[in-house]
């Protein structure tokens, strides 16, 4: 979760819902919040407590209200059996950091390596035994640069998309 909407022992909806009040004063009521939410104090209280995870319809207005995109994205990883095994950012870092690692990620040496690799592999029209642990080592090293792309999507949302000037 993105390190402006969480701290120790908090849930990231209540965290993401006070740093969205910097920006929109009645999001700082739980009661008002809920209102624009569509759903009772008392059922609000339950998401930023942890005792129930919102369902997806409510995490999407959250994320849009809240502006903070990466609940969905941690929605999904978390609570969406299908989402738990895709390599998707939940984190919506600092965009410094992340355009520091697209740029390590996706130099253009580190992407010939992994061409050549992976022409190496299908050439024949399938995979071996000796060469499924190179795949798996490629496929982990996309997953990351996923992960990546994943962020600074994020910020993209959370920056680019939310009305904001």
């Amino acid at each position: 979760m993105d390190s402006n909407c969480r701290k120790l022992g908090e849930t990231p909806y209540r965290e993401c819902r006070k740093q969205a009040a910097i920006y929109n004063d009645a999001l700082g009521s739980m009661e008002r919040a809920a209102e624009m939410l569509g759903v009772s104090v008392n059922t609000l209280s339950n998401y930023e407590l942890g005792v129930t995870v919102p369902p997806v319809n409510i995490i999407i207005v959250m994320a849009d209200l809240y502006r903070a995109p990466q609940l969905k994205t941690m929605y999904c990883k978390n609570e969406c059996l299908i989402g738990r095994c895709m390599p998707v950012a939940v984190d919506a870092g600092n965009i410094d950091n992340i355009v520091l690692r697209i740029i390590k990620q996706f130099k253009e040496s580190k992407i010939e390596s992994l061409k050549d690799k992976l022409i190496g592999i299908a050439e024949d029209g399938r995979v071996s035994k000796e060469e499924t642990q190179e795949l798996n080592q490629i496929c982990q090293e996309l997953d990351e640069m996923v992960k990546t792309v994943w962020e600074l999507k994020l910020i993209q949302e959370r920056e680019c998309c939310c009305g904001k000037s």
